[in-house]
């Protein structure tokens, strides 16, 4: 299914037609659209998207193994998530395998492929993404990873060549 193109903000003096096309748009395409931001590292579609009072549940449930970890809250919290993230990562790809929505719930099972800068390798793993929709925007997000695997592919070090 092709994604079309779109801008996603309903923030203040956001322009109606724009926030008419998000209003109208399935959690489904919401979360792929997201994500094919990402994939570009781009996390603007993303941050668009969610609500200011977000409640943002890392897939590390601690900070220690992972440059970030725990739960961020509101639109400053995912900020610092963000940072924290990209201090170590930079995303190569992240690709959608299957997306479900009921209500105002939405799950995405994902291909994740990173960059880890510490030993310049290649880090790639699957990741479970929940969302809880409130007005149109993400309130909820939690994000499931197998953590073991991520930190042995962080350590495996070079990309090959």
């Amino acid at each position: 299914m092709k994604i079309p193109e779109c801008q996603l903000s309903l923030r203040e003096g956001a322009d109606s037609a724009v926030a008419t096309q998000y209003r109208e748009m399935a959690p489904e395409e919401l979360l792929a659209i997201v994500a094919q931001g990402l994939e570009k590292g781009d996390f603007q579609p993303l941050l668009d998207a969610i609500s200011d009072d977000i409640v943002w549940k890392s897939a590390a449930t601690v900070k220690g193994l992972f440059p970030f970890g725990g739960r961020y809250m509101g639109r400053e919290g995912v900020e610092a998530w963000k940072s924290e993230f990209e201090s170590d990562y930079a995303v190569r790809s992240i690709t959608a395998r299957e997306v479900v929505s009921k209500g105002d719930v939405t799950w995405g099972l994902f291909w994740i492929d990173l960059f880890y800068k510490p030993t310049r390798g290649q880090v790639c793993f699957e990741c479970a993404v929940r969302w809880r929709l409130r007005n149109e925007r993400i309130a909820e997000h939690q994000a499931f990873i197998d953590t073991a695997t991520v930190l042995i592919r962080e350590q495996a070090g070079l990309l090959p060549k």
